[in-house]
């Protein structure tokens, strides 16, 4: 995730967070998407796949916002699409989610 302070000093593939910060970071992605389902698909999307935001307003959430326009073109001056905007807000409260999850556990952690 981003601004996660993790700074590269070898290979690209090498993982710098240790394997308790892994699954503390695995622990709450679960549970988002136990939770909100569509925040996990957004934030999935965007840092697995590498989708940009207009991407995922298009392919993933236009047809679940107006799934009455699924046969429609997208040159059809009737279709309406979601604004990659309204991604950015969502893969935000995604990556917010999974902070707050991540610093509950950890304070439940110390007790």
């Amino acid at each position: 995730m981003r601004a996660n302070g993790a700074v590269s000093y070898g290979s690209y593939n090498e993982p710098n967070i240790t394997d308790d910060e892994a699954l503390a970071v695995d622990k709450a992605v679960c549970e988002l998407k136990r939770e909100f389902l569509v925040l996990y698909n957004v934030l999935f999307l965007h840092h697995v796949y590498g989708w940009s935001y207009r991407q995922i307003s298009r392919r993933y959430l236009t047809p679940l916002e107006y799934p009455h326009q699924v046969g429609m073109k997208n040159s059809d001056s009737r279709k309406r699409f979601v604004c990659h905007k309204t991604v950015k807000r969502l893969i935000d409260e995604a990556e917010r989610q999974v902070y707050k999850k991540m610093s509950i556990d950890k304070g439940q952690g110390l007790g």
